[in-house]
């Protein structure tokens, strides 16, 4: 995890960059149950909301995939009404 932790902390990334198949690196780490990328990658600001091709975004491919640490992790983080209320005012 430094490497990824690295990463971030030192190069002007984009954080929510995707692939072809429109997949980010949270949906990468969700899927394959990674809770500590997870957790990093959320606390650098990773957009949960955003959906692969297929329409799924990584709390979606979580659930689907049985790794309920990381799918927990996910649900915890979605910003309660009232943040998103105060976003788009």
């Amino acid at each position: 995890m430094d490497g990824l932790e690295i990463l971030l902390d030192s190069t002007d990334i984009d954080i929510d960059a995707t692939n072809e198949d429109g997949i980010t690196a949270l949906h990468l780490a969700a899927e394959s149950g990674e809770t500590d990328a997870v957790r990093l990658l959320l606390e650098h600001k990773a957009d949960m909301h955003i959906a692969e091709n297929g329409g799924s975004t990584a709390e979606q491919l979580v659930t689907s995939s049985g790794h309920t640490e990381v799918a927990e992790l996910l649900r915890s983080s979605r910003p309660t009404q009232s943040m998103h209320s105060e976003k788009t005012r």
